[in-house]
């Protein structure tokens, strides 16, 4: 029989899979009949908590020393489950899954088994910690270093339960509710613009030193010099920032409107390109509408700098995208186009 400190080093030999990119070397075996790999990775990331509660319960020096089966078979079962969940890996590659969905499952699994070695590390010190607690249990008060280290074994545990937590947070959520998640995100970030570029509306005045690169003067030169950054603006600038303020606004109900409109029920291949393709497009309408207003409220020039123009012609070209996108998702149901077409008639009418 091998010894406990080599059955518990198995739990990184047998799971060597420290990086996303070493899991696509995990072989294509498994074939699920009446479930789906989202419903295994709900299950099998709960019973990995399970187990790892109950591995973590008994792994103190005397529980493992006095019952060394029980310590070994809790380990086998631990390391089964871990192993189910790794056949499920080629599924989520090799099926209808958007491509930001996948990247998010290989990231949580890399994790868990980055904490599964940490296990396995901490596992190993504690039976190699000797044989003097096979026969008498272990009296924590006077070993103050082991009885640190009993206590801080919990910590790739914890680590377990959250990326169990994680795991079954994304069964549950799939392609369209991680997408979701994600642009809620971008509609938080789109009200702080939001917010922006109303209380700069309440002041119009632009800043040529944002960052306080003059900020070396003293304090009688203080008021002069702020004076001297400050520019007046034209109505014609207040204006463009009250349209900007406008489009923000309804960039912000497009995307926050998406996770109400858009219903999936079955993922296939155009849905889930379409999910993928609307991933990339809320990303970038974000960041492209952040330069155009950062370089706006900073610029007086804002009418023929070529960022802006740039910037904006990509916002106008994503919304066209999302709008088709959002427009064949829901052509079959006509009270899911209403919205779309309203909003895009206002959104029109300001550019």
């Amino acid at each position: 029989m091998p010894s406990l400190t080599d059955d518990v080093r198995k739990l990184k030999t047998e799971f060597p899979y420290a990086t996303v990119e070493s899991l696509t070397s995990i072989p294509k075996k498994t074939n699920l009949k009446d479930s789906t790999a989202l419903k295994e990775l709900s299950k099998l990331s709960q019973l990995i908590k399970s187990n790892a509660t109950k591995l973590g319960i008994i792994s103190t020096p005397d529980k493992i020393f006095n019952n060394e089966d029980s310590f070994r078979k809790q380990l086998k079962d631990f390391m089964d489950v871990v192993f189910y969940l790794l056949s499920l890996v080629p599924l989520f590659h090799d099926s209808y899954y958007a491509d930001y969905f996948v990247e998010k499952v290989d990231h949580e699994i890399v994790s868990l088994i980055l904490s599964v070695h940490k296990l396995s590390d901490e596992l190993v010190e504690i039976v190699n910690s000797g044989d003097q607690y096979k026969d008498e249990e272990v009296d924590l008060s006077k070993d103050d270093k082991l009885a640190k280290f009993i206590k801080e074994r919990l910590i790739s545990i914890g680590m377990l339960w959250s990326q169990c937590d994680n795991l079954d947070l994304l069964s549950r959520q799939g392609n369209l509710g991680l997408l979701n998640q994600y642009m809620s995100s971008s509609v938080k970030i789109l009200q702080d613009s939001i917010e922006e570029l109303s209380e700069w509306l309440e002041d119009p005045v632009v800043n040529s030193d944002p960052f306080g690169m003059d900020d070396n003067f003293s304090e009688d030169e203080e008021a002069s010099v702020e004076g001297s950054n400050s520019e007046e603006v034209s109505d014609e600038m207040i204006s463009f920032v009250n349209t900007l303020l406008q489009k923000s606004k309804l960039l912000k109900l497009l995307l926050g409107s998406l996770s109400k409109s858009i219903e999936i029920k079955k993922d296939t291949a155009t849905t889930t390109s379409s999910l993928s393709e609307l991933n990339q497009l809320h990303k970038s309408i974000v960041s492209n509408s952040d330069i155009v207003i950062s370089s706006t409220l900073m610029n007086t020039d804002y009418a023929t700098d070529p960022e802006i123009e740039t910037a904006m012609l990509a916002i106008q070209n994503d919304v066209k995208k999302v709008t088709k996108i959002v427009t064949s998702l829901n052509k079959a149901d006509d009270s899911k186009l209403k919205w779309i077409k309203v909003w895009s008639n206002k959104w029109d009418s300001l550019n």
